[in-house]
């Protein structure tokens, strides 16, 4: 079979990152149409998860002893090629660096995200890129909008929706797959979304590249994401 698919998720927050999706539904891909040529680029809204995508697109990753939301010291992560680096404010000062998640909005500081960047000049940085949501807080979308342009169907997968699928037509997405119709509970779908993800891979595969096998139906319990309507 000529032709590749790409698979350019966000995160699934809460659940897997978007590294995470992406492999999973092209594991998914690859069972249901051997020998497929799948490629993933797993990409990120601007906000938690760049510096992630900016390393799955070449970039290097260099760890930053900083200082964490409450003062305590953390390890946070950036993104650096060439003279280029990428900081991402969750990385050092984001919900997951509260001690036991407990909220600390009166007291917490931003002030590792700045040792993050004052770090990539010291490593030579000549350019440095603060993570940033886009209009619509959606990369998929942006996905979704090039795809278009250049005459190639897009298909979504999310954890559930509300959007009218007349909706979708006009961002470039063909149609959405929901974990959502094969699991009703949340909760359940959070836990353990990866053979949900495969299971939907496989309808995709047969609604689009003519591929009927086995996996593109499922008796397992499968669910949403809990983001939802994002691809």
């Amino acid at each position: 079979m000529g032709g590749h698919v790409v698979v350019a998720p966000d995160k699934f927050k809460g659940s897997l990152n978007a590294a995470e999706v992406a492999r999973e539904v092209a594991d998914g891909l690859r069972a249901a149409v051997p020998g497929l040529d799948v490629r993933e680029h797993p990409v990120a809204d601007g906000g938690d998860g760049t510096v992630e995508a900016a390393l799955s697109a070449g970039y290097a990753r260099r760890e930053v002893r900083c200082t964490g939301p409450t003062g305590e010291p953390v390890m946070a992560a950036l993104a650096v090629r060439d003279q280029v680096a990428v900081v991402e404010l969750a990385e050092a000062s984001g919900l997951r660096r509260l001690p036991g998640g407990r909220p600390a909005a009166t007291t917490a500081t931003s002030r590792g995200t700045g040792e993050l960047i004052r770090a990539a000049l010291d490593l030579g940085c000549r350019q440095v890129v603060l993570d940033d949501q886009t209009l619509r807080g959606k990369a998929p979308a942006g996905v979704a909008a090039a795809a278009r342009a250049a005459g190639v169907p897009t298909v979504a997968v999310a954890g559930r929706s509300t959007l009218d699928p007349a909706a979708l037509e006009p961002a470039g997405i063909a149609r959405v797959y929901l974990l959502s119709d094969l699991e009703p509970d949340p909760e359940r779908s959070m836990r353990d979304p990866a053979p949900l993800l495969r299971s939907l891979a496989g309808r995709i595969a047969a609604d689009w590249l003519g591929w009927s096998t086995p996996t593109c139906t499922s008796t397992s319990p499968a669910g949403p994401s809990g983001r939802g309507s994002t691809p």
